[in-house]
């Protein structure tokens, strides 16, 4: 005696067949449809990020500037006087020339004015910047072996003026400085 078992699977494959290609005729109508829009969708919002990003203030803080000038009076002269701007100060250089035996500088930041700094030797260029002192706080300072930059921000004004105390000659003073332009 033999033992056989056959089964007719036919009609499931047909029924499973079907079923295929309807699940295929969906994917090709969302590749055919929906993919497009989302690939419009995603180009669209692209072009408003880049709309944005080019919108957004930079933090450029501008050219830099170099400015200069020569005092020989005793009256107090601008070298520089910005309001209602903002911007970086760099540097600051100061020499007294001719016979004069004390110039003074005076600076002003953010409506701040520091101590006013007494030059007192001829003919040398010296650097003017910050020293911490632990009584007064911030004062200005010019040494000819220090090349220290002030690299501070100012958020309203800027002014530095310079002035002739006793004696003839002149005070000369430059600024290196930036202001933004965002």
């Amino acid at each position: 005696m033999s033992n056989s078992f056959s089964i007719d699977v036919a009609p499931q494959i047909a029924t499973v067949l079907t079923a295929v290609n309807t699940v295929d005729t969906v994917v090709d109508l969302i590749r055919s449809v929906d993919v497009p829009n989302i690939q419009s969708n995603i180009n669209v919002n692209e072009t408003k990020l880049d709309t944005i990003i080019t919108n957004i203030p930079q933090p450029v803080r501008g050219t830099l500037s170099d400015i200069w000038n020569t005092n020989s009076t005793t009256s107090f002269v601008d070298l520089i006087n910005l309001s209602a701007t903002q911007g970086k100060l760099y540097a600051i250089a100061v020499r007294i020339t001719g016979s004069v035996t004390l110039a003074t500088l005076s600076l002003t930041i953010d409506g701040i004015t520091t101590n006013d700094l007494s030059i007192t030797v001829l003919n040398t260029y010296f650097s003017v910047h910050y020293k911490l002192d632990d009584l007064i706080g911030r004062v200005l300072v010019a040494d000819q072996t220090n090349t220290e930059k002030f690299n501070i921000d100012f958020a309203d004004n800027l002014r530095l003026k310079t002035r002739l105390n006793t004696g003839a000659g002149s005070i000369e003073a430059r600024m290196l400085y930036s202001v933004d332009t965002f």
